[in-house]
């Protein structure tokens, strides 16, 4: 019945009825009953063997859903780069006072930098389809791209699915209340901005902040790398279905998933903190500062648990055969006070004190080639990517 219902959730995760972070909150939910069974087996000599192909088992069968969607861009008479005429550009420039920054694409990648202008910079590289002259593709890529400023609201809008293109957008150095990118494939970075609230997404592709400050940074990718480097937010909330995690920076609230790869992140001051960090097939490495109190809660299933903090004392230490929790506290009676609640299925958690790297090479390994960007000739149903801004 089990494996059933399983096979019946990642199949509603294929069919684009249940977003990767709803798949996997289900599927963490059906798994939690494993504990208990494996506690009333546990004297039989094959409940370990079972139990390790079931959650191995269940990890290859998601990991396997989330490339799947990758794989049906592909698939889907995606790659013919031959196909798209010559590169051109397009840029303008105009005034822009207001709070608010939105950019709807479609098979583009973009790039969001403040500057010191006082005036907005557009600037769209691209490639149209099946155009050859260069006069034409540029005026088709002029037709495709649509800007306008409405009240307090910049709009940048590509949604030609025929143009795959850059977006280079520079802003002055003001402080904006909202940023809201979105695209269908295509890499998203952001550098050197001040933002109440950021929110991007992707459903392929990587998403890159570098010295953000923000209330929010909510980022949601379907398949690629986020990278956030010396950030300060309140909340930093990230979700991927298949790529790794790092974070690092001053942050008060860090809540971190991904169904397939590494999460690593740094505390870079003394301050109080909560984090969240979850990855169903991946390690988790959290670098706190001394000096702080640690209350933690750390669980895998075939993995191990390294807590590597000062004064650390062992509230609890539960070794199942297919479960391994530990709750501890560390640094009792420190000010400020860190929350910690980590869980992976196959990995290893690892905690400790200062920083082993720089900012700028913090945990260089964990960092992927930018998934390139895939050329569509005719889309597949965006539901099928599970991109909640295009099922509208």
């Amino acid at each position: 019945m089990k494996q059933e219902m399983r096979e019946l959730i990642l199949q509603q995760v294929k069919d684009g009825k249940l977003t990767i972070e709803e798949g996997m909150t289900q599927l963490e939910r059906l798994e939690r009953l494993e504990p208990e069974q494996v506690q009333a087996l546990e004297n039989r000599q094959e409940t370990e063997k079972v139990d390790a192909y079931s959650v191995e088992s269940l990890t290859t069968k998601l990991t396997s859903a989330v490339e799947g969607l990758v794989a049906k861009l592909r698939d889907s008479d995606f790659t013919f780069s031959s196909n798209f005429g010559p590169e051109v550009t397009y840029s303008k420039s105009f005034p822009f006072t207001g709070k608010d920054i939105s950019l709807d694409l479609f098979n583009a990648s973009a790039t969001i930098v403040s500057s010191d202008h006082e005036e907005c910079e557009l600037i769209v590289t691209g490639r149209p389809l099946r155009q050859q002259d260069a006069d034409k593709a540029l005026e088709q890529l002029q037709s495709a791209v649509k800007h306008s400023v409405i009240g307090d609201r910049l709009v940048v809008a590509l949604r030609d699915k025929l143009v795959r293109a850059h977006v280079e957008l520079y802003v002055p150095h003001h402080h904006f209340e909202h940023l809201h990118v979105q695209t269908l494939n295509g890499e998203v970075r952001a550098d050197s901005l001040d933002v109440e609230n950021v929110r991007i997404q992707t459903a392929n592709g990587r998403i890159v902040l570098h010295d953000v400050h923000a209330s929010e940074l909510l980022l949601n990718t379907g398949n690629g790398t986020v990278e956030v480097e010396a950030v300060e937010a309140e909340l930093v909330h990230v979700r991927t279905g298949n790529g790794a995690v790092i974070v690092n920076g001053k942050y008060d609230k860090a809540s971190l998933k991904t169904g397939n790869g590494n999460i690593r992140t740094e505390l870079a001051t003394a301050r109080p903190a909560k984090f969240e960090l979850a990855s169903l097939a991946g390690n988790i490495r959290l670098v706190l500062p001394h000096g702080v109190e640690v209350e933690g809660e750390l669980e895998t299933n075939f993995g191990g648990l390294h807590c590597n903090l000062d004064e650390l004392e062992i509230i609890r230490d539960r070794k199942d055969v297919a479960q391994r929790r530990l709750e501890f506290l560390s640094g009792r009676g420190q000010t400020p006070r860190i929350e910690v609640e980590a869980g992976t299925r196959t990995g290893t958690i690892d905690l400790e004190h200062g920083s082993l790297h720089t900012p700028s090479t913090f945990l260089e390994e964990d960092k992927h080639e930018p998934v390139e960007p895939i050329d569509p000739v005719d889309p597949v149903n965006p539901g099928d990517l599970n991109n909640p801004f295009h099922q509208q």
